[in-house]
């Protein structure tokens, strides 16, 4: 990812760097205060991210970048995923609250935009599709996703049911049981049910 095209976007004192394992504490506040922000409710935790960090396939120093001040607080996030063939490409960018208005967020597409154009030629396809996801109450991030000719395509709904007992066995269809991983013999028959599952869903390739 190229740091110095976004620098240039950046306001005075503010600059980008990569994070490390180091930074998960600050990075997760980040991520806590926009949600309480704009959904009155913080969910992103320390083992969420740290578990997206330590996949294999990850690079940090490639992928991931802060906006950090002066005295080096991290003050904004940015994620990036893009997979085989390269058809399509996911960001999911952060800006702490205190910190909204300065253009950090049109920063954070600058960047989004220089590690795509950047590994274009790794594209399988006739196109490539860039995707982010955000709250529908966050107004500031539609505008500016728009602004910056992106269009709202797809909803997504969150399910949860808070349980005061534990949950109730469950029973299989008729036919199935439920059976522990063997490993070193049933992972490519997951990874093949995997695939077949996801076919039709959106944006497979």
């Amino acid at each position: 990812m190229s740091v110095s095209t976004g620098d240039a976007a950046l306001p005075p004192g503010f600059r980008f760097r990569a994070p490390t394992m180091d930074d998960l504490p600050g990075v997760v506040a980040v991520w806590r205060a926009e949600e309480a922000a704009i959904d009155g409710k913080a969910t992103t935790t320390e083992t969420e991210i740290r578990m997206y960090w330590n996949d294999p396939d990850r690079n940090l120093a490639e992928e991931n970048r802060v906006v950090v001040d002066e005295n080096d607080r991290i003050v904004a996030v940015l994620d990036t995923y893009d997979f085989p063939p390269y058809t399509v490409a996911e960001f999911n960018p952060a800006v702490h609250p205190d910190f909204c208005g300065r253009g950090i967020g049109s920063a954070l597409l600058a960047q989004v935009e220089a590690y795509i154009l950047e590994r274009i030629e790794r594209v399988q396809g006739p196109r490539l599709a860039l995707h982010s996801q955000v709250s529908g109450r966050h107004e500031r991030a539609h505008a500016l996703l728009q602004r910056h000719g992106f269009s709202h395509i797809r909803n997504w709904r969150k399910m949860e049911i808070d349980l005061d007992a534990d949950a109730p066995p469950v029973t299989p269809p008729e036919g199935l049981r439920l059976a522990s991983l063997r490993q070193g013999v049933d992972e490519r028959a997951i990874w093949e049910a995997a695939e077949e599952a996801w076919q039709d869903h959106f944006g497979y390739a």
